[in-house]
């Protein structure tokens, strides 16, 4: 099972999408000091929000990237991001 996830740095103020098959692995891998990518930027990160979305990763991904384009402040706070858990099971289900 896949799942997308949505981090926060509250360090940065800002948001990050991603898509997985195993959540606590990916946060762990963000956190990692060692990590030098976009994310290792922004340590530490706390995972707000994650749902499974599919048994393949290309529909994963596809999710994952319509998310990324609507990626704001606005779109991820805490009250759209439970409406967005819910309009996601009610359209993808």
């Amino acid at each position: 099972m896949f799942y997308i996830y949505i981090l926060y740095s509250e360090v940065a103020e800002i948001y990050y999408v991603g898509q997985t098959n195993d959540p606590d692995r990916r946060l762990d891998e963000h956190n990692n000091p060692e990590a030098n990518g976009f994310t290792g930027r922004y340590r530490p990160w706390a995972m707000v929000l994650r749902f499974q979305v599919s048994e393949t990763r290309g529909n994963a991904m596809i999710i994952e990237n319509y998310l990324k384009g609507r990626k704001s402040k606005v779109c991820f706070s805490t009250p759209v991001l439970s409406s967005l858990y819910v309009s996601y099971r009610l359209i993808f289900l």
